[in-house]
C-alpha cells in the first residue's frame, strides 16, 4: 500500500486554508471575544447593581437597628430566591462585616460584584456587597455568536479561492526559475553564484541555495586545506626527527671527545667500537682492534676480565680497576665502568665500558681521591646517558637524568624546570627536583633576581663560589646554605630558550670545567627529550583535530584505502545516520561488499574516474540502497590523496531525494494552479476592504475609551480634592462659628451690665488671636488646595503649551493625590532639582505622573501595608531629562513586562484596573512629549519607570491634538 504523502500542492493548499481561517478566527474571535465580554460584564454589572438596590431596601431597617435576625433572613432569602447570586455581605457603620450569605458553587462565568452604602431615613446605616454571576446571560450570548460563525465560515472559503488564485503568480513561476539555479548546484558548478532581485520567500530560498553553494565550496576547500595541513604536519615530523637525530649526533660526538676510553663489546668480547681516548690510552690504533676479541687487554694478574664481565649475571653500572699492558709495553692503571646493553628480547646483548688511565692519579692526595670518585661518578652517569633511556619516558626520565646529575657531580640540590610562559619568562615550574640524596616534591618560584635569570640568557653559568653574596637579594640561598651554583640552559628545536637545568652545592665547586662538561651534555639530553615529548603531543592534537572535524561535519563522507580494493577505513557520523549502517558494520569492507550500488556499473565508473584523474568532478547522481533496503538518490564527490606513501580516497555524500522529488512536485503544480489563483483575486481584495473597515472601527472605539479614561482619572481628583477641602473648610467654618458665639455672648453682657470686665476682655482677645491664626492657616491651605487644582484641571483639559518648572508642576500633581496616598499609607518622595524647566504641555506630563502614581498605588503594593514611591529628575545629554518614577513594591511578573503598554491589559479587571492607563502614558510620552519610556522590575524588589524627555516638546499642527494622541 503506497503511503499517502503531503506532497507540495497538498501542503499549499493546507497553507492556504491555515493561512485565511487562522487569522479569520482570531480577528472575528477577538471582536465576538470583546463584544462576547463587554456585553456579558455590563449586564452583570447592571444586574448586580439593580438587586444590590433591591436588596438594600428590604434591610436597611433591620441594618439601622443592627438586628442581626432580620438582615441575615433577607439576604438568605435573596440568596435562594435568585440563583445568579454568587453571595451578599452587609456591614455595618464601621465597615465591620455583620451578616454574609453565599453560594460559591454559583460562581461560574464572570462574576461582577457591587457596593452600595444604605440609608434609613437620611442615615446611613451601613453598607451591602453583592455579587452576581454571568451564567444565564452567556447562554443568551452564545446562541447569537453561533449566528456570526457561519458567516465567517462562508468568508474564509471566499478569501482561499482569492489566495490561490495568487499563488500561482507569486510562487509556481518564481519556483520554476529557481529550478534552474538548483540544477546547477546539483551539477556542483560551485563558482557561479546565485541571485535573485525578490526580496520575499522564494528570494530567502534563493538565498539558501547560495549559502548551501557556499558552504560547499568552503567545505571542499577546508578538506584540502586539512590535508595539506595533515602533510605539513608530517613534514614537521620528519624534521623534529631529523634535529633529533642531529642531537644525537652530536651527543655521539662528545662522548668521542670524550678523555676517557670508551669500548664496545659484543657478547663474544668481540671490540665493534674504540675512541680516540681509547688509542691514546693502550696504543693501538682503532683499526687494529675492530673485530678482535678483547683478552689482549687483559691484567697479567687476571687474563680472562674479559669474560668475567660478560658473565656476570648482571653488569649494569659495574666498576673495577686492572693494570694492563700498552703497545709499547709500559704498564698502567686503569678504572673501568662497564654496563650491559639489553636486547630487544630481553636477553643480555652488548657490553659498553669506559676506561679511564688512573696511574698518576692514584699517588695524589686523598682530596684529589675525592675528585677522582666524583669524576668517576661523572663518568657513571655518562655511561648512563650513553647507553639511553629506552622504556623511560615523562617524568621517571627526568627523575632519572636529575638524579644520575647530582650523584656525578654530588650536589646536595638538583632539579630541572621549564618556563611557565615562554613569551613572558617570570616563573619556573619543576619537572623534578633532587635534595640531599632525595626526590622531593616539584615547586615553583620566580626566576628575578636568582642565578637561573643569568642561565635563561642562554649561556651555562658557573658560579663556583660565595653564591649568596652574589645574589643577596635572593633569601632563598641564605636559608639553604648554598654556597655555589651551577645552570645550564635548555632550548626548543627553534633554538628559545624554555627551561633550566641547575644543581647546587653547601660548599665551593671542585671541578667547574667538569661540572660545566656535564652540564652541557645533560641539558642536551634533557632538551632532546622534551622537544621529543612536544612532538608527540603536536601530533596528537592534530590528529584529533582532524578526527573532530571529520567526525562532525554534516556532510557524510567515509574514507577508503585505493590499493587494498577501495575497502573503507573510516566513516563519520552523517554517514551513518545517511546509509542507516553502524561503523563497526562498515569498516573493513568495501561498498561492493556491502551492496550499496543499486547498479554496480555505477561503482566502477566511478573508481575509474578516481584512478584516471585523481577526483571525481561533477559526477552524476546515483541510486543507492541504506541499510533497511530504501533507496536514496545520492550525489558523490570526491578525490585521492597521499598519506604516508599510501593513496586513500575521500568521498562527500549529498542526500537530493527530497529536492528532486520536490521539483517533480512543482512542475505539477505549475499546471495548474495560475488559472485559479487568477480568478479568486476580486474576492480577496474585496476581503481586505472589509477587514479594513473593521480595523478603522475598533481604532475609533479605542480613541473614546481613552477619552473616557482621561475624563474618569480628572473626576476621580475631583472626587478627592473635594474630599480633602472638607478638613480644612470644616474647621474654618468651627472655628467662625465658635468665634460667632463668644462675640454674642460679650455684646450682651456688654448691654446689660453696661460694662466688660478685662478678665474678660482678655480672654475674649486671647480666644480671636487663636481663632484668626486658626482661619488664615486652614484657608490658605484650602486655597493652595484650590489653586493646585485649577492648574492640573486647566492643564489635563487643554493642550496648553507653556513653559514651566518640573519640580512646580510635580509638586501640584502630588498635592491633588494627596488624598489617594495618604488613604494608602504610601509615602511618596520627590527628588527633582529646581533648576529644570520644559517648554512642553503641562496638562499631558501631569496625567502621565497621576496614571503612573495611580498604578504604584493600584498594582505596585498588592498585599503590602507600606511603601515608597520616589520621583526623581536628572539632566542627561543636552535639551533631555530623564524623569523616574521608583517604588519598592511587589514588581512585575517577567512574562507581563512586554505586554504592560498594550489596550486593554490589566491583572487587575473588575477590581478597579481598565488596562488603559499604561497605554495611554506610552502614548502620551512618544507622541505629544516627544520622549521615551521604559520600565525594569524585579519580583519582591519593585518597579521602575523611567521617562526620557526633550526640555522643549515637539511643535504640533494642532495643540489640541494633545488631548488625543494617536494610538
Amino acid at each position: 500500500m503506497k503511503k499517502s504523502v503531503l506532497t507540495l500542492r497538498r501542503s499549499i493548499v493546507l497553507t492556504v486554508i491555515i493561512g485565511l481561517l487562522v487569522p479569520a478566527i482570531l480577528i472575528n474571535g477577538y471582536s465576538w471575544f470583546k463584544l462576547y465580554d463587554s456585553e456579558i460584564k455590563n449586564k452583570t454589572i447592571k444586574l448586580a447593581e439593580e438587586n444590590a438596590a433591591m436588596i438594600a431596601d428590604s434591610i436597611s431597617a433591620a441594618l439601622w437597628n443592627l438586628d442581626y435576625q432580620d438582615v441575615s433572613t433577607a439576604i438568605d432569602t435573596a440568596l435562594s430566591k435568585n440563583n445568579n447570586i454568587v453571595r451578599i455581605e452587609a456591614r455595618d457603620n464601621k465597615h465591620t462585616p455583620f451578616a454574609i450569605a453565599a453560594h460559591h458553587d454559583r460562581r461560574v462565568g464572570f462574576t461582577a460584584s457591587s457596593n452600595i452604602n444604605v440609608y434609613h431615613r437620611g442615615q446611613a446605616a451601613g453598607s451591602l456587597s453583592v455579587e452576581v454571576n454571568s451564567l444565564h446571560l452567556q447562554q443568551v450570548m452564545t446562541e447569537g455568536l453561533a449566528y456570526q460563525a457561519l458567516l465567517l465560515a462562508v468568508q474564509t472559503g471566499l478569501s482561499i479561492l482569492l489566495i490561490l488564485i495568487l499563488l500561482e503568480r507569486r510562487l509556481v513561476r518564481p519556483l520554476l526559475r529557481l529550478k534552474t539555479s538548483a540544477k546547477q548546484l546539483a551539477e556542483r558548478k560551485l563558482d557561479e553564484p546565485f541571485t535573485w532581485k525578490h526580496q520575499d520567500e522564494i528570494g530567502a530560498l534563493a538565498q539558501g541555495l547560495e549559502n548551501t553553494r557556499i558552504h560547499l565550496r568552503t567545505l571542499f576547500s577546508d578538506l584540502d586545506q586539512k590535508n595539506q595541513e595533515l602533510l605539513d604536519d608530517i613534514e614537521k615530523r620528519i624534521r623534529i626527527e631529523k634535529t633529533l637525530h642531529e642531537r644525537e649526533t652530536r651527543l655521539r660526538l662528545l662522548l668521542e671527545q670524550s678523555p676517557l676510553a670508551i669500548i664496545e663489546w659484543s657478547k663474544n668480547g668481540q671490540i665493534i667500537e674504540w675512541n680516540k681516548a681509547a688509542e691514546q690510552i693502550f696504543g693501538y690504533r682503532r683499526e687494529e682492534v675492530l673485530g678482535r676479541n678483547g683478552r689482549f687487554l687483559a691484567p697479567y694478574t687476571q687474563p680472562n676480565f674479559i669474560d668475567t664481565f660478560i658473565q656476570q649475571p648482571d653488569t649494569k653500572n659495574a666498576h673495577s680497576i686492572y693494570d694492563h699492558l700498552t703497545a709499547d709495553g709500559r704498564t698502567i692503571t686503569c678504572a673501568w665502568r662497564y654496563t650491559t646493553i639489553d636486547e630487544s628480547d630481553g636477553n643480555k646483548g652488548r657490553l659498553l665500558t669506559l676506561a679511564e688511565n688512573i696511574t698518576e692519579k692514584r699517588k695524589a692526595s686523598s682530596v684529589q681521591q675525592l675528585l677522582e670518585e666524583q669524576k668517576a661518578e661523572a663518568d657513571h652517569a655518562l655511561l648512563r646517558l650513553a647507553q639511553g633511556t629506552h622504556g623511560i619516558t615523562g617524568k621517571s626520565f627526568f627523575e632519572s637524568l636529575v638524579h644520575d646529575l647530582a650523584s656525578a657531580l654530588r650536589a646536595d640540590c638538583a632539579f630541572i624546570g621549564l618556563l611557565q610562559k615562554p613569551d613572558h619568562p617570570t616563573r619556573i615550574h619543576t619537572l623534578s627536583a633532587y635534595l640531599h640524596g632525595n626526590t622531593v616534591d616539584n615547586f615553583e618560584y620566580t626566576i628575578s633576581g636568582t642565578p637561573c635569570e643569568r642561565t635563561l640568557r642562554g649561556q651555562i653559568c658557573v658560579l663556583a663560589i660565595d653564591v649568596q653574596s652574589i645574589f643577596p637579594q635572593y633569601k632563598v640561598l641564605n636559608a639553604q646554605g648554598w654556597d655555589s651554583y651551577a645552570g645550564a640552559p635548555l632550548h626548543d628545536v627553534n633554538g628559545h630558550t624554555i627551561g633550566v637545568l641547575a644543581v647546587m652545592h653547601s660548599s665551593a665547586l671542585r671541578n667547574p670545567d667538569l661540572t660545566r662538561s656535564l652540564l652541557q651534555v645533560f641539558s642536551e639530553r634533557a632538551s632532546a627529550e622534551l622537544e621529543r615529548k612536544h612532538t608527540e603531543e603536536e601530533l596528537r592534537l592534530s590528529e584529533q583535530r582532524f578526527a573532530t572535524i571529520f567526525h562532525s561535519t554534516p556532510v557524510p563522507m567515509f574514507v577508503t584505502q585505493v590499493k587494498n580494493n577501495n575497502v573503507i577505513k573510516d566513516i563519520n557520523s552523517a554517514f551513518e545516520r545517511l546509509f542507516l549502517r553502524s561503523r563497526s558494520s562498515v569498516i573493513g569492507r568495501n561498498t561492493q561488499d556491502l551492496a550499496m550500488y543499486c547498479d554496480p556499473v555505477d561503482r566502477d565508473v566511478l573508481l575509474e574516474k578516481l584512478r584516471t584523474s585523481g577526483e571525481t568532478g561533477s559526477h552524476g547522481e546515483i541510486w543507492m540502497y541504506r541499510g533497511d533496503g530504501t533507496k536514496v538518490l545520492i550525489q558523490l564527490s570526491g578525490h585521492i590523496f597521499l598519506l604516508e606513501g599510501e593513496q586513500f580516497g575521500i568521498l562527500a555524500c549529498q542526500d537530493v531525494t527530497e529536492k528532486r522529488l520536490i521539483e517533480n512536485e512543482i512542475l505539477d503544480l505549475n499546471t495548474t494552479l495560475e488559472d485559479r489563483v487568477i480568478e479568486r483575486t476580486e474576492e480577496l481584495q474585496q476581503a481586505n476592504q472589509e477587514l479594513e473597515t473593521t480595523l478603522d472601527a475598533l481604532n475609533l472605539a479605542h480613541e473614546e475609551l481613552v477619552n473616557n479614561e482621561k475624563l474618569a482619572a480628572l473626576g476621580a481628583l475631583v472626587a478627592g480634592i473635594s474630599h480633602e477641602l472638607n478638613t480644612p473648610i470644616g474647621n474654618s467654618l468651627m472655628v467662625a462659628s465658635t468665634l460667632s458665639d463668644q462675640t454674642s455672648a460679650l455684646t450682651e453682657n456688654y448691654r446689660d451690665n453696661h460694662g466688660i470686665k478685662r478678665s474678660t476682655l482678655e480672654s475674649y482677645i486671647t480666644d480671636v488671636g487663636k481663632a484668626g491664626d486658626i482661619l488664615v492657616r486652614n484657608l490658605h491651605r484650602a486655597a493652595d488646595m484650590v489653586n493646585s487644582f485649577k492648574q492640573v484641571a486647566i492643564d489635563q483639559t487643554s493642550s496648553q503649551r507653556r513653559p514651566f518648572s518640573l519640580a512646580e508642576v510635580t509638586s501640584e500633581i502630588l498635592l491633588t493625590l494627596w488624598p489617594v496616598i495618604r488613604k494608602n499609607g504610601i509615602v511618596v518622595e520627590q527628588d527633582i532639582p529646581d533648576d529644570i524647566s520644559f517648554d512642553s504641555y503641562p496638562g499631558p506630563l501631569g496625567q502621565v505622573l497621576t496614571n503612573l502614581i495611580n498604578n504604584a498605588l493600584l498594582h505596585g503594593f498588592d498585599g503590602k501595608a507600606q511603601g515608597v514611591v520616589v520621583i526623581s529628575a536628572r539632566n542627561t545629554i543636552d535639551g533631555w531629562v530623564e524623569l523616574s518614577i521608583k517604588d519598592d513594591g511587589i514588581g512585575i511578573p517577567a512574562q507581563n513586562l512586554n505586554r504592560i503598554f498594550d489596550p486593554f491589559f490589566t491583572t487587575k479587571l473588575g477590581a478597579g484596573g481598565s488596562g488603559l492607563g499604561l497605554n495611554i502614558v506610552h502614548n502620551i510620552v512618544s507622541g505629544v512629549l516627544g520622549g521615551r519610556v521604559r520600565v525594569q522590575s524585579a519580583i519582591g524588589i519593585g518597579t521602575t519607570f523611567t521617562l526620557t524627555l526633550p526640555l522643549i516638546a515637539p511643535q504640533r499642527n494642532n495643540d489640541d491634538d494633545a488631548l488625543h494622541p494617536q494610538t
